[in-house]
């Protein structure tokens, strides 16, 4: 924007002889080595930043930007400096930021069971007259109304069928007899 202030008469002078904005934008290119990103920025500016007060606004910021380019410089050029705005951040990050740890750490993890890692749930389980035996969650049941058809949890065999429904939770041991063998105990998962 200062190269177009300093420039004003021959800039405005630019844009009004152009035919289009695409040609008016080249020409600021051209003419005043600007880059597409600033002569669009021309082309944006409204008339009304070119006041008088407007114009101070631009070359104080103008000024605010080069000293902030040297600031930034001599921060680069200087590693003390770089290190102590690192440690200033961060004291202002821990007083931010930092409290009492919320969790506790264990030196002694122990062992941890697969069992352990299983959310407890109820299950359904199903055992036909044939003796196959399925589960499955309870959430696949649900209540209905009367003359409701339902849904089909255990699909049997054509001559097969659901002998006995219980309700039981995943964690436990459910035991199976059976008069062909020993008692089994299995988990619910």
């Amino acid at each position: 924007m200062k190269k177009a202030l300093d420039a004003l008469d021959e800039v405005i002078e630019a844009i009004r002889s152009s035919a289009d904005p695409k040609e008016a934008k080249s020409r600021l290119m051209a003419d005043f080595s600007l880059t597409e990103v600033q002569a669009q920025a021309i082309l944006d500016m409204r008339l009304q930043r070119l006041t008088g007060l407007e114009r101070e606004k631009i070359q104080s910021e103008y000024q605010e930007l080069l000293k902030n380019i040297s600031q930034y410089k001599a921060i680069l050029a200087s590693p003390a400096m770089v290190l102590q705005i690192i440690k200033d951040e961060m004291k202002q990050i821990r007083e931010s930021f930092g409290d009492e740890r919320r969790t506790e750490i264990l030196h002694e993890a122990g062992q941890i069971d697969v069992e352990d890692l299983i959310a407890e749930e109820d299950m359904v389980v199903t055992i036909s007259h044939e003796g196959y035996i399925k589960r499955n969650p309870i959430s696949l049941y649900r209540a209905q109304r009367r003359g409701g058809k339902g849904l089909t949890g255990a699909r049997p065999k054509e001559e097969d069928f659901v002998e006995m429904l219980f309700v039981a939770s995943i964690a436990r041991l459910l035991a199976f007899l059976h008069q062909q063998g020993p008692r089994v105990l299995e988990k619910g998962s």
